[in-house]
């Protein structure tokens, strides 16, 4: 399970992963990317509601509904996400396969060959 791959279709993605590449000469892995959403998802806040004011971002951050190089930013009454969809893969023949969420799969799940007993 992983949180971001470069390749999973949501929009930005190829684009971030190029120009990081581009700049730091290697891809970024999933810790940049999760920085890079958070500051995102930051930034929407305090632009729609026009200020720094803590509690006015933290009750925008509450409420809004926003779609970041992640994907879906939503939040319960909690503060716990609840629109962002995991990315599931496997390795087959020797290269990484998304097989979730199905509407970008890749492969389908394999399973383990088992060794004649």
């Amino acid at each position: 399970m992983v949180q971001w791959i470069r390749s999973d279709g949501l929009p930005a993605g190829y684009d971030f992963s190029y120009r990081y590449q581009r700049k730091h000469g290697r891809n970024p892995g999933h810790h940049v990317a999760f920085g890079c959403s958070a500051g995102q998802v930051l930034e929407a806040a305090v632009r729609l509601v026009g200020s720094l004011d803590r509690d006015e971002v933290r009750g925008q951050l509450a409420e809004m509904k926003f779609r970041s190089l992640l994907g879906h930013y939503r939040v319960d009454e909690t503060g716990k996400q609840i629109a962002n969809e995991t990315s599931v893969i496997q390795l087959q023949d020797g290269r990484r396969r998304l097989l979730l969420p199905e509407w970008i799969a890749e492969s389908s799940v394999r399973l383990p060959l088992r060794r004649p007993e």
